[in-house]
């Protein structure tokens, strides 16, 4: 689970990250294990296929089918596989045999759940969503919360952490399938140079990948928090390119990762009095214009104030903004 401290430059998250999007490739080998129960078949019968493109309990139905168990980590649990597969469906009207479910192997082992960086299962075999990283670098769209962002480390997107300490998973076989396989630049990815990503460059190196669900500006979201959780050489200047972003959410995480990352360093304390030599317009005159107690304001500090001035020269509603979080409001 603290693998990333002994690389700290480098992006963790899913494994499923690594290779292209699998929900293109099994969408199509389910299309075609159905076209062959069609020939199959003595009557016509109606389908639908899905895999994550409906609001189907996946995990359940596969219990149920007997193709594992959910463990306490909430995941299916296979004694063959492990936990690392993917899981697809065919509902069909088709009569079928129906399958024993698989008792539960978890035993006394506790090692997903006390391994999880924000604790986000109250107990065995429930999670709190809200708090897992995986919740919180993908399906989370906009501002990750604060007292979550330490636990986040140097995931950028997804986290297979309760999953990588089972021990279900340390005999589980790798895929020889090349429609399955890392792609190169996607696994274990340098944190810093992804700061630089623009738009164009963010579709191109994650077409056909499942990162581009989080978007440029999510992805960057997470890039800023890991950057801050570990710091390193090229982590400021990082972080600094962040605070010139377009992107008000990526200003705001690069701004506390700054401080976080300065906090790890206090040799290369940030100084917000000191504006950047490319900083905007917006920025510097908030600054500029800050006078006693304000010129000390940290990044993340200074940020709502320099994110009105930006709203107001695009004409932005400054409700899209966070309001400050003692109920104070907004000037």
């Amino acid at each position: 689970p603290d693998a990333w401290r002994e690389a700290p430059t480098e992006g963790g998250g899913s494994g499923a990250a690594g290779g292209d999007d699998y929900h293109d490739g099994m969408g199509a080998e389910l299309k075609g294990l159905r076209a062959w129960m069609e020939d199959a078949a003595d009557a016509p019968f109606e389908s639908r296929v899905y895999v994550d493109s409906g609001p189907v309990l996946e995990r359940e139905v596969a219990m149920l089918a007997g193709l594992g168990w959910i463990g306490k980590n909430t995941m299916l649990m296979s004694r063959e596989l492990g936990s690392y597969f993917f899981l697809g469906e065919i509902i069909t009207t088709l009569d079928l045999e129906a399958h024993t479910p698989v008792t539960d192997h978890c035993g006394s082992c506790t090692q997903c759940l006390d391994a999880c960086p924000p604790a986000a299962f109250p107990q065995p075999y429930v999670l709190d969503a809200r708090k897992c990283l995986s919740y919180l670098t993908i399906e989370l769209k906009g501002v990750i919360p604060e007292e979550h962002r330490d636990g986040v480390g140097n995931q950028v997107f997804g986290c297979d952490i309760c999953q990588e300490v089972c021990p279900w998973n340390r005999k589980a076989s790798m895929t020889e399938d090349e429609a399955y396989q890392p792609r190169p630049g996607l696994v274990a990815p340098e944190l810093a140079p992804l700061m630089e990503t623009d738009d164009e460059t963010f579709r191109e190196r994650f077409r056909r990948s499942p990162l581009k669900r989080t978007k440029r500006r999510g992805l960057l979201r997470n890039v800023a928090v890991a950057l801050g959780n570990t710091g390193g050489p090229d982590a400021l200047p990082a972080l600094e390119r962040g605070m010139m972003d377009g992107e008000p959410l990526i200003r705001q995480h690069a701004a506390w990762g700054l401080d976080a990352s300065a906090a790890s360093a206090p040799r290369r304390r940030y100084d917000a009095r000191a504006p950047l030599k490319t900083t905007p317009t917006y920025w510097r005159r908030s600054t500029a214009r800050s006078t006693g107690s304000h010129n000390r304001r940290t990044p993340y500090e200074s940020w709502r104030r320099a994110d009105e001035h930006y709203a107001a020269d695009r004409n932005i509603p400054r409700r899209v903004f966070p309001r400050p979080q003692d109920g104070r409001r907004a000037r």
